[in-house]
Parts: structure tokens; C-alpha cells; sequence
């Protein structure tokens, strides 16, 4: 869930108001969309540098194909769990977390610490996830799982795509949010084949 003093620390005493209202990720217990985007807009308003990351699980439906949708909501909450206390260590307390639903997260923080905790978040991934397997695949580093055509797939275990920007005050949320998406699918593009988190910057909005 938010961070106050990260409200705070960014210049902003947040929505208790409307996030009174907004329902919570029954698995995360994390804010959803709606209260990330007023986050940002209001960011953008007042004219206060931010870093905007957005994190997803590469081959996640691969997962809940082999191990079943119960066996994912217990990594979505893993990951949650991870950023939060990356985040609380690496930011001091200065963020903001939102789970948008399935394998997609954003969180926000100040723009000098946005590397450091994208990188800390997929280390600590990393280090974390072979727990979620069976014996077999953490040996081997991978799973199995039929096509529609039955066909045999090969998967790495788990991994983290992390795309950060850190928009200008002139963007506005629409330009920002597809710019985080496309960066999302070139992170996906060089990420390594053999699995492993990564980060990607854009540092032209």
C-alpha cells in the first residue's frame, strides 16, 4: 500500500478521500489503476519530478499453465511483497506502489533512486523465485508446457521486466502510459533468453 511519507517526500499529502473508496487487490492488498493514474496526473499538475517503474513477469502465463492459477496469486503477492521491502529500504519510505491487476505493478519514486531499486527489486527477485518450483525445474533452470498443437515449450524460470521513464511535466498521462508500454515490450525483446531480470530507461520523455 502507499507509503504516507512518500506522499510526503514527493510533495504530496495524497487522496485519502478517494483511495478510501478505491477497492484493494484481494491478493496484494495493494491500491489498483485508478489510483496510480491520480497519483501521476497529479505529479504531472504540480510539476514534481518522479520516476515512474513498471514491472511484469516474463512468461507468467507459462506459470499458471504448469502450476495453476492459486500457485501465480502466491508469486503476484511474492513480487508485491518484494518491492515494498526493496522499496522501504532503498527509497527511505519515499514511494508509491499499485498493483494494476494480474502481473503488472507500478511503482513511483524520486528520480535519483530509481535505478537502484528497479536493480535491487530483480536481484531480490531472482534470488527468490526458484522457491515457487518444483525440485526438477530448480535444477534445471526451466519447465515444460504443451502448445495447443501439444507441442513441447521450454521456459525459463521466472523473471522481471522492469521499464522506468521519468516524464516531463508537458507529457500527459495517455503519452506517458504508451510510452512505459512500448518500453515494457523492448525490455522483453533484449531481456536474456535463458532468463534473469532486467531494467530499461528511457530518458527522452
Amino acid at each position: 500500500m502507499e507509503s504516507q511519507k512518500g506522499a510526503d517526500c514527493l510533495g504530496i499529502n495524497g487522496f485519502p478521500e478517494e483511495e478510501a473508496k478505491s477497492p484493494l487487490s484481494p491478493i496484494t492488498g495493494l491500491y489498483g489503476s485508478a489510483s496510480a493514474e491520480r497519483q501521476i496526473k497529479n505529479y504531472l499538475e504540480k510539476k514534481i519530478p518522479f520516476a515512474l517503474c513498471c514491472l511484469d513477469l516474463d512468461n507468467f502465463y507459462a506459470y499458471n499453465a504448469r502450476y495453476g492459477y492459486e500457485a501465480g496469486d502466491k508469486v503476484i503477492k511474492h513480487t508485491a511483497e518484494i518491492i515494498k521491502k526493496t522499496a522501504e529500504k532503498i527509497t527511505d519510505g519515499c514511494f508509491f506502489l499499485s498493483h494494476l491487476g494480474g502481473d503488472d505493478f507500478i511503482f513511483i519514486t524520486a528520480p535519483d533512486s530509481c535505478e537502484a531499486l528497479a536493480q535491487a527489486t530483480a536481484n531480490a527477485f531472482d534470488k527468490s523465485i526458484s522457491q515457487f518450483y518444483d525440485e526438477e525445474a530448480q535444477v534445471s533452470g526451466f519447465i515444460t508446457v504443451a502448445d495447443r498443437r501439444n507441442r513441447k515449450c521450454f521456459f525459463p524460470l521466472l523473471s522481471a521486466t522492469i521499464s522506468i521513464t521519468t516524464p516531463d511535466s508537458k507529457k500527459h498521462f495517455g503519452e506517458i502510459m504508451k510510452s512505459v508500454s512500448e518500453l515494457k515490450k523492448y525490455g522483453k525483446k533484449i531481456a536474456p533468453r535463458n532468463g534473469g531480470s532486467i531494467f530499461v530507461r528511457d530518458r527522452r520523455l
